[in-house]
């Protein structure tokens, strides 16, 4: 009987010991190592999830929990069972709408901030370290508190300013802006206004140097307070999407050597009634580029060189049904021709 007795006890000792190392492990896998979807993952008391790379030294955050701090700090190297991991990039979506974030520290060991890492976040202000080698113009979209971007002289790469815009390092490039901007004067230096680099912005107005050379895709897309758009001289490429949904744009003037407009690059401009495109060199209009804009009244052409492949599909879809459109003296005729079938028969040319 005693023996019995015995064994029960070594039995129920047995099992609770077993029992806290059950536990033991499940709590570790709530702030520790745990896999995802069958990926091993490690996730860091301040409630950020890293990821590891296959080298075996390096790993990346990756996202974040339900509870993450409001103020983070990315750490340069985190230790995972007695191993040391470098932190190197915040990768794709990584903090994504997670409005919880309000600060974080980004340590000198990150080398890239890819798409859309902090979309949707409160951060206010960020500081971007020497050592970002790619810093993706999504990162901080629709940050409606970000006032300011900070990037050292010392990064080899990029470049910031006081008006919140980002730009490589020697400023021929500007990349994105702040939700807040407002009111921008793009250096002298820049050539390339790049894609999504004001989209979804507050900007209000902007000032293009004569040294812009390309607008980008998507370069101004729903900047709805923007209300006119002076495209210097210098410009020779407008990229598809480059002003969609700018619900605000009422007057744009293209300057003197533009050779392209690309497709859908001004439709959705609700409030567009005027287009003055001063450009001879003008050869090519994408598909829909001035499209669903139906206050659009009045499109003055100089150019001689479009042609029936050169201008797109519904280019004037859904503009106002007493479009006129003035154009060279000697191309009425052949304009006519190609404009009624391009999505508004009503429309006028005249010279």
């Amino acid at each position: 009987m005693m023996k019995k007795q015995k064994m029960n006890i070594i039995y129920v000792f047995v099992m609770i010991i077993l029992g806290s190392i059950i536990l033991g492990g499940q709590a570790q896998a709530a702030e520790g190592l745990h896999t995802d979807n069958g990926v091993s993952c490690y996730e860091d008391a301040q409630g950020v999830n890293y990821g590891f790379y296959e080298d075996g030294v390096s790993c990346y955050v990756k996202g974040y929990v339900d509870n993450i701090d409001s103020e983070v700090k990315i750490p340069s190297i985190i230790v995972v069972e007695g191993r040391q991991y470098t932190v190197t990039v915040i990768e794709e979506k990584a903090f994504y709408w997670c409005d919880a974030l309000t600060k974080i520290e980004l340590p000198n060991t990150i080398t890239a901030i890819k798409k859309k890492a902090f979309v949707g976040t409160q951060l206010k202000e960020i500081e971007i370290p020497n050592s970002v080698m790619e810093l993706d113009a999504t990162a901080l979209n629709a940050c409606t508190d970000l006032t300011n971007i900070i990037i050292s002289k010392d990064n080899p790469k990029y470049s910031s300013d006081k008006q919140g815009c980002v730009y490589n390092k020697n400023k021929t490039r500007l990349i994105f802006a702040v939700y807040a901007v407002d009111d921008v004067v793009i250096p002298k230096t820049v050539k390339v206004i790049g894609e999504y680099a004001f989209d979804t912005t507050m900007l209000k107005s902007v000032k293009i140097p004569n040294s812009v050379k390309t607008i980008e895709t998507n370069a101004f897309g729903y900047c709805s307070r923007l209300k006119s758009a002076n495209i210097p001289n210098s410009v020779k490429v407008i990229e598809g999407w480059a002003f969609e949904y700018c619900d605000g744009l009422e007057k744009v003037t293209i300057g003197k050597n533009v050779t392209t407009i690309g497709k859908y690059a001004f439709e959705n401009c609700f409030k567009l009634n005027k287009v003055t495109i001063n450009s001879t060199k003008l050869k090519k209009i994408g598909d829909g580029a001035f499209q669903k804009n139906k206050n659009l009244k009045n499109i003055t052409l100089k150019t001689n060189k479009l042609t029936k492949k050169s201008v797109g599909e519904n280019v004037f879809k859904g503009t106002h049904k007493k479009l006129v459109v003035k154009v060279p003296s000697k191309k009425v005729n052949s304009y006519k021709n190609i404009f009624k079938n391009k999505g508004n028969k009503k429309l006028t040319v005249t010279k």
